[in-house]
C-alpha cells in the first residue's frame, strides 16, 4: 500500500521502526507499571534504542539507562535525557538471564 502524499520522506522513514518499538511497549507495559518508578535499561543506542527511550520518556519514565559499544551513540541517547553506563560496568544480570 503506497504512502500518503503528505507524509515527507523522513516520517515515512520511521513509521516501521516505530511500530515496532510501540508493538513491544504494549507488550510490556502492563508488567512494568505495577512497578513503583521502574527502571529501565536499554541495550544499543542505534536508531532503534534511541526510539525506545523517546517513547519511555513519552510515557513519563524517568529512570532509563542505556548501553551501547558506540560511545558517540551513548552520548546521543545522554543528550536525550538517558543516563549512559558503559557494558563493562554493569555487574549484575537481569533477571532471568544467566551472569
Amino acid at each position: 500500500r503506497p504512502i500518503p502524499s503528505e507524509f515527507k520522506s523522513l516520517n515515512a522513514v520511521l513509521i516501521e521502526p516505530l511500530a515496532t518499538v510501540l508493538h513491544g511497549y504494549w507488550r510490556i507495559q502492563p508488567p512494568i507499571r505495577k512497578e513503583i518508578e521502574p527502571k529501565v535499561l536499554v541495550f544499543g543506542c542505534g536508531m532503534i534504542g534511541l526510539l525506545w527511550i523517546r517513547v519511555l520518556q513519552s510515557e513519563l519514565f524517568s529512570h532509563i539507562t542505556c548501553t551501547d559499544i558506540s560511545l558517540d551513540r551513548m552520548l546521543v541517547a545522554k543528550q536525550l535525557g538517558a543516563s549512559p553506563v558503559s557494558i563493562s560496568d554493569l555487574t549484575e544480570s537481569p533477571v532471568g538471564m544467566p551472569p
